[in-house]
Parts: C-alpha cells; structure tokens; sequence
C-alpha cells in the first residue's frame, strides 16, 4: 500500500487523493441535479442556474469549488454568477486549509486546462494570496517549496510580476519578507527565500531576491539564507546571495565544497 507523504507528514490529504475522493461522484448514485453532480459533469449552464439559486455556499461544499477550479477559468467564471459564493472556502477536516492552499499544491496535470490560468483567474476575482495555511505559510511560501514540475517559477512569477491581477502584485511585494508564523506579528518563523534555500529552489529565489526579498532576516533555525544556502550545498544559490552583495561572515560553518566556491567568487 503506498503511503501518501502529505497525509503522513501533516495528517490532512494530499490534493491528489482528496481530487480522486470527488472524482468517485463520477460513479455513484447521485442525482444529476445535484451541485457537486452539475461540476463533475461539466454541466456548466446547470452549474450557473445553480449558484443563481443559492448553491454552493455550505461549508461542506469546498471540496466541490476545488474541482469546479480543477475544471478551469469557464467553471469559475460559472460559479461567480453568484457573487456571495465564497472561492475560497475553508476546507471541512483540513486544519483550517483552503481551497486556494490545496490548489497551488496540486500538481498541472490534475487541471483540465490551465493551473496557472485557474490561480490568476482567482487572483483577478479577489483571492488573497496572503491568506495563510494552517502552518502560517502564505501563496509565497508555498510555491517557493514546489519543485519546478509544479510551475514553481511561473506561479511565483504570476504572484510578483507586473502582470498580477489586481492588488495582488503590490500585497505580495509589501509582504515578501514575511514570516510564516502564525500570526501577523510573528517575529518567527521562515521567509519565503529560506523556504526556497531550504527546497534548493533556484528559480524562486533569484526572483525573490531580484524583488528585493531582505538576505539578512533569519529564520526559524536562526539562520540567514546565506548559511542555509552553505549547509545545503545549495551552490547555484550561494552565488545568487553573493551576486546581491551578501558576504560570508567568518566563522560561518561551511563544507570544503562551499568553502572552495566562496574562495573562487570571492577571490
């Protein structure tokens, strides 16, 4: 039996299986005037007719907005024809997750069209990319932890560059050097350029780093991203940190091969 490594680590589940549990209504004796029926089967007039109506508000129904966004931009579009339908809804028995939270974590090929297309479609309708996941991680902080099949660097693009829908692009810029405590305030916790060094995501922190993201603030362990960088053998990032002006302090505990890639930058 495979063991799912999101649903070991966390105790909530992974996109995956939560997206095979929805898809089971495929199979079941439903009645095809249902709301979860009317997404699963793409019926988007009936999908519209029924958010027109006053479905899709219950708490019990996110998981059936995660697959109409799975469905893509056309069954959003669909079910904003009811403006007080919440998009983004707290997700029953996952710590307080969001559907937006379970979407950038879900893999493209789950998508019937676009991932990308889906989140800045959400961005565009008012979804707050810094609305935090029950471990205080921001949109931010969770793509800078996906690896690059995930579209890492095309998602943190679409969170930081000039072409971000609405107010999205300014919030993240504001906050980019939050960390992922669990509130506000907190004075702990990772940004998201350790979370990047931590996954030796590349992409995400040379973007980071060229909007400005702060190379001194520590993190959880007390490290700045330069030591983090040091003790991941993360070569290609030491030299992004050095590039931004970052210098190794003395003392600082680093490998041979670190130690023989800073004496070749820094002469």
């Amino acid at each position: 039996m495979t063991v799912d490594p999101v649903a070991s680590e966390t105790g909530r589940q992974s996109p995956s299986v939560c997206c095979s549990s929805v898809c089971t209504l495929y199979n079941s004796d439903v009645p095809s005037e249902t709301p979860a029926y009317a997404v699963v089967s793409n019926n988007l007039t009936q999908v519209r007719e029924l958010a027109a109506g006053g479905a899709y508000g219950r708490p019990s129904d996110a998981w059936t907005i995660y697959q109409a966004c799975l469905q893509g931009s056309v069954m959003i579009q669909a079910l904003s024809a009811n403006e007080e339908i919440d998009l983004n809804p707290v997700i029953l028995g996952q710590m307080g997750d969001r559907v937006f939270h379970f979407l950038l974590r879900t893999s493209p090929d789950r998508f019937h069209s676009s991932k990308l297309g889906v989140i800045k479609r959400l961005l565009q309708l008012g979804i707050d990319p810094l609305e935090p996941d029950h471990f205080g991680n921001t949109a931010l902080h969770i793509v800078a932890e996906l690896p690059a099949y995930q579209e890492s660097m095309q998602l943190m693009e679409l969170l930081l560059g000039d072409d971000t829908p609405g107010t999205s692009q300014a919030a993240c810029l504001s906050n980019i050097d939050r960390r992922n405590g669990l509130h506000d305030t907190a004075e702990i916790g990772n940004t998201a350029l350790h979370v990047a060094i931590l996954h030796n995501n590349e992409a995400c922190a040379k973007r980071l780093l060229e909007s400005g993201a702060s190379t001194h603030l520590t993190g959880l362990s007390n490290e700045t991203p330069l030591s983090l960088a040091l003790q991941g053998n993360c070569t290609g990032i030491v030299h992004l940190l050095l590039e931004h002006g970052v210098v190794a302090e003395s003392g600082m505990p680093v490998s041979p091969e670190m130690r023989v890639e800073l004496s070749l930058y820094q002469g």
